[in-house]
């Protein structure tokens, strides 16, 4: 006998054979999913639901294996919770994002006082002007004025950072004594950054409050009023009147009405 007939029907298509997607594809959809609606929320000013959301992203992430997209979720849920003042929180978020999270870990060690630590984080993160900057303000904050003088100027290699080192550089000659100095470096910054990131950011409002410090310490009270008025209702805005940000301009604010009282008792 002769071999086995093969019927062919000419022109039916082959038949495809379709996969359903597996588990891991479906979570790493989800935590994708979670992450954008972290980062709409916060840019929106609601960072509780914000930082639900990135939590479930990192979660998410993590079933999925995902490590780059996972420390990305990590670096969210940190900056969320620096920015609501919950600093301990954002270290650990930071902690577990990589060498991406070595910058903002060194930052936020070095707010909570943990200068030693700090630096270290600042050592091993990479070599990039904004590490340089960050590197200026840990030598400020421990008294090494000419060391963080140095690192500014490497810093302000990046145009990008002109506005957040020259208020950097406010702090450090008001650290000096040089109040002048001081007040011409804050102007400078709060013009750069109402024209790069608009009058109402967070970082009009972080100059307008070293401003009014500094307009204080001049006694040039109307002025130091005004600046640190504007800075409190901008923080307020966003994050609320119980954010630490509101209270110290509402402190400053008190010191200026201080400050008012004594020269009006004052002879002459």
């Amino acid at each position: 006998m002769g071999g086995m007939w093969t019927l062919a029907w000419p022109g039916r298509p082959a038949p495809v054979v379709r996969h359903r997607p597996g588990r891991a594809w479906w979570t790493l959809a989800r935590a994708r999913r979670a992450h954008r609606r972290a980062l709409r929320l916060g840019n929106a000013g609601r960072r509780d639901l914000a930082v639900l959301a990135a939590a479930e992203a990192v979660r998410l992430f993590e079933a999925a294996g995902a490590p780059r997209e996972l420390a990305a979720a990590r670096l969210t849920v940190g900056d969320l919770r620096f920015q609501l003042g919950e600093h301990a929180a954002a270290v650990a978020a930071f902690s577990g994002a990589g060498d991406a999270g070595l910058l903002p870990l060194g930052n936020c060690l070095r707010v909570l006082g943990r200068f030693a630590e700090a630096e270290f984080a600042l050592a091993a993160a990479p070599a990039r002007p904004a590490t340089r900057n960050a590197l200026g303000v840990l030598c400020r904050e421990t008294g090494r004025y000419d060391e963080a003088a140095r690192h500014y100027a490497a810093a302000l290699a990046d145009p990008a950072l002109h506005g957040v080192v020259h208020h950097n550089l406010a702090g450090l000659a008001h650290a000096r004594g040089r109040p002048e100095d001081a007040l011409i470096a804050a102007l400078t910054a709060l013009v750069w950054h109402a024209r790069e990131r608009g009058c109402g950011s967070p970082e009009v409002a972080a100059d307008a409050a070293v401003l009014g410090a500094i307009q204080l310490g001049l006694g040039r009270l109307d002025d130091a009023a005004a600046s640190l008025g504007r800075a409190r209702d901008i923080w307020q805005r966003r994050y609320g009147p119980d954010h630490h940000e509101t209270r110290l301009c509402r402190r400053g604010l008190a010191a200026v009405e201080h400050a008012r009282r004594v020269a009006a008792t004052w002879p002459g």
